[in-house]
């Protein structure tokens, strides 16, 4: 039968024949640029498809969405726009906390808490999924701001549709900017607060202390000892 089968390919010679070319021998003579003698090649039954059929009368674009979607013709709608094909599974994702009320994701979250879940052979945010499966469509241009400052919470009455810098605005980042005191305990007033080039502020009695310890150093004094008093240096000439 296997012989049969590879009689009738026409495959370049320098090209090693496998046990899946002697298998599926119209296939594999498609996908390796062979003809395929004594038959006809079908083409797609997709209306408007003009590409070859490999399987089901299906081409290999339309046969990869029939076998995931479960229909020939599926198309993601714009914007891929989640739909609401997760309601009976999502609810059994999260635990909701009785003293904030946030929707605490238990699955899989990412490198920065932020809850993820698989669709249709994709990781979305499930922030999002749920947002827009109770409250619809997140409008273009806006990003989901979370209110109790939670990224594994899934409750839409959590969510606010914002722009970027206002995100950015409400976020907390690494939280230096609502810092009152530098790590040293030094407090951020305006005499003693520096702005730095890369728009971070920076602690002047910080930066003395640094200063001293510098020259210390490069004096040979040690770092720890207290301030010297400064006076006039003694005469070292001797009298004739």
């Amino acid at each position: 039968m296997f012989s049969a089968c590879y009689s009738e390919i026409n495959l370049p010679s320098c090209r090693k024949v496998s046990r899946t070319s002697m298998r599926f021998p119209r296939t594999v003579a498609h996908r390796q640029g062979g003809v395929f003698k004594g038959a006809t090649m079908k083409k797609c039954s997709v209306d408007g498809c003009e590409k070859t059929a490999i399987a089901k009368e299906l081409c290999w674009k339309h046969y990869m969405r029939y076998r995931h979607h479960g229909d020939a013709n599926f198309v993601c709608p714009p914007g891929r726009p989640l739909i609401n094909s997760y309601a009976n599974t999502f609810d059994r994702r999260y635990t909701v906390n009785p003293v904030t009320g946030c929707w605490e994701w238990n699955r899989y979250t990412d490198r920065l808490g932020y809850a993820r879940l698989l669709y249709h052979g994709k990781m979305v945010l499930a922030h999002r999924f749920s947002y827009e499966r109770k409250k619809g469509e997140i409008p273009k241009g806006l990003e989901l701001d979370h209110l109790c400052r939670n990224p594994k919470c899934v409750n839409p009455d959590h969510l606010e549709a914002v722009t970027h810098a206002v995100n950015v605005q409400r976020g907390l980042g690494n939280g230096f900017k609502h810092k009152t005191h530098c790590k040293h305990g030094h407090e951020f007033t305006k005499s003693n607060t520096i702005a730095r080039p890369n728009n971070r502020r920076g602690c002047k009695a910080c930066r003395t202390i640094s200063d001293r310890n510098r020259y210390r150093k490069k004096a040979g004094i040690p770092i720890g000892a207290p301030p010297q008093k400064r006076g006039p240096k003694p005469c070292t000439q001797q009298l004739h």
